[in-house]
């Protein structure tokens, strides 16, 4: 396991916004910040008001796993630099 790896296996939650934020990365904010929302919908479930969790509805939900799975397609398929 690369050391990279390992520090994206042990990396808290709360530090995954700050990381995905740095150069290099295209579309990693946003993905994480749908795969954040998807932890979010786990946790709580859905709200059609809209009060707590991002997901209102399976639609979107879907939508955001889907966005999420093609990001991680498309960056696995990138060479390595």
């Amino acid at each position: 396991m690369a050391r990279v790896d390992l520090v994206i296996a042990m990396m808290p939650v709360t530090g995954m916004k700050e990381v995905a934020q740095h150069p290099g990365g295209e579309g990693l904010e946003l993905a994480v910040e749908k795969a954040l929302d998807l932890g979010q919908f786990q946790h709580s479930g859905l709200d059609p008001e809209g009060a707590l969790p991002r997901c209102r509805s399976l639609d979107q939900v879907e939508r955001e796993v889907e966005d999420v799975v093609e990001y991680v397609r498309k960056a696995a398929a990138r060479p390595t630099p």
